[in-house]
């Protein structure tokens, strides 16, 4: 079938017969979609009081960058380092990840190439897959664990944000054209026989490429640095000399170490609940850890949700943000818009149909820091701490009923304690390796 002129006609006089469709058109004009399918009913179930809230510090913000994971992981560790310090208030570096997340993507990139792109086609999937964005922003908590595994963290005043750690873009670029252009030349010295030896030193003068170019967008991070605050007694202390390995050890410790990632995947047929599904190739840190999770169903992933918020800890969360929001309200909730009065039915097909159809997948990580629970101890809304500044939402929280966690949340990052044995059996199976196309790699 072509669209022609009957079609066209057909539709026309289908839509003039169509009285509410007349109506609808007008208001969606002057006020766009969203507008216009707002239920105002849904204020009511968002007082934005939870039964249930762990101590957080200020709103974080990460502008225009595309490093939540980045923020949502550090803002779950500084609720221990607020403790340990004694203090009301705390910001780690982001900034200091970024410089070594960039460093660590394009090694990893690099190598990816080495090891398994030197010989491949140009149309090759897996050198396509490569070759999208190396060095971009985006991340996952297990990147997060590598990364200050090996580089420790520093406080924000040490290493503050500059004009390209809160924008990004441009950066981004530049970094994924240095790295394509020495795996394109790459590609180019194995096909003429080169020796491997070459093919390193390339390697390792495009890596101080990238270098040079963080030193110069983002800093240079310190060996070491001093650290100074006043505790709530108005205690001033003083920390002299101190590497950044030796900040986190000391102010974090091993508040992160038996974490977890539960991710809520409904394709059983692939992933049955109860196992651990593993990413190839997907990493910061080349000798890191990749992208692993234990499958659960969505009540498991409340349940060790509600359990680290009663044991005042924050959780790690990734969802799909871009469904269902209310930026200026800080509203997540799924009967947010009618859509399907004003449009046509939408959101039809279940959560495994979306995700296969790549219309419902995780795109931001941010924080459960509450919880509001019912007489029987169910939720009914959740406490979002976001990293979006303190003009969005409510002076930077969220609101989520526990709908929208159902039908958009993907993953939570909890201490192994809160999840059910029957589901940690898991951890001592072959975990099954996901495609890295598949939508949730």
């Amino acid at each position: 079938m072509k669209i022609d002129n009957e079609l066209i006609n057909k539709f026309e006089d289908r839509f003039a017969n169509d009285k509410v469709a007349n109506i609808i058109k007008n208001s969606v004009a002057k006020n766009g979609i969203e507008a216009t399918a707002f239920n105002n009913e849904v204020l009511r179930k968002h007082n934005f009081e939870f039964s249930h809230e762990v101590k957080n510090g200020s709103i974080t913000n990460q502008k225009s960058s595309g490093r939540c994971w980045i923020f949502a992981s550090l803002n779950m560790a500084r609720t221990k380092s607020m403790e340990l310090m004694s203090i009301k208030d705390f910001e780690f570096s982001e900034n200091y990840f970024l410089f070594w997340e960039k460093m660590e993507k394009a090694n990893t990139f690099l190598e990816n190439i080495i090891q398994y792109g030197l010989d491949l086609e140009e149309d090759d999937r897996l050198l396509t897959l490569f070759y999208n964005g190396p060095v971009s922003d985006g991340g996952y908590y297990e990147w997060f664990a590598s990364l200050y595994k090996k580089y420790g963290a520093v406080p924000k005043s040490v290493m503050p944000e500059t004009y390209h750690s809160s924008a990004t873009s441009t950066l981004e670029k530049v970094l994924n054209i240095i790295v394509k252009q020495a795996a394109n030349e790459m590609r180019k010295l194995k096909a003429n026989n080169a020796p491997m030896n070459k093919i390193l030193e390339l390697k390792e003068e495009t890596l101080y490429s990238v270098f040079d170019t963080c030193v110069k967008t983002l800093g240079m991070p310190p060996k070491t640095f001093d650290f100074e605050y006043k505790d709530k007694d108005d205690k001033f202390v003083k920390i002299q000399n101190i590497t950044p390995n030796e900040f986190f050890d000391k102010f974090v410790g091993d508040e992160l170490e038996n974490k977890i990632t539960l991710v809520h995947d409904p394709r059983e047929y692939k992933f049955p609940y109860g196992r651990v599904i593993q990413a190839k190739y997907f990493k910061t840190a080349i000798e890191g850890l990749t992208n692993t999770a234990l499958n659960v169903p969505i009540n498991e992933l409340k349940l060790a949700t509600i359990k680290s918020i009663k044991d005042n800890k924050g959780v790690w969360f990734a969802c799909d943000v871009s469904q269902f929001i209310d930026v200026k309200t800080g509203i997540l909730d799924s009967e947010l818009f009618d859509y399907s009065n004003v449009l046509k039915p939408l959101y039809t097909l279940s959560k495994s149909e979306q995700i296969n159809t790549h219309m419902n997948i995780p795109n931001h990580a941010m924080n459960f820091v509450g919880v509001d629970l019912d007489e029987n101890e169910q939720p009914i809304k959740w406490k979002v701490e976001n990293s979006w500044g303190d003009e969005k939402g409510r002076k930077g929280f969220f609101s989520m009923s526990d709908k929208w966690f159902e039908d958009f949340n993907f993953e939570c990052v909890v201490d192994k304690k809160y999840v059910s044995e029957e589901y940690l059996k898991g951890l001592d199976m072959e975990p099954i390796i996901i495609d890295p196309w598949d939508p949730m790699a």
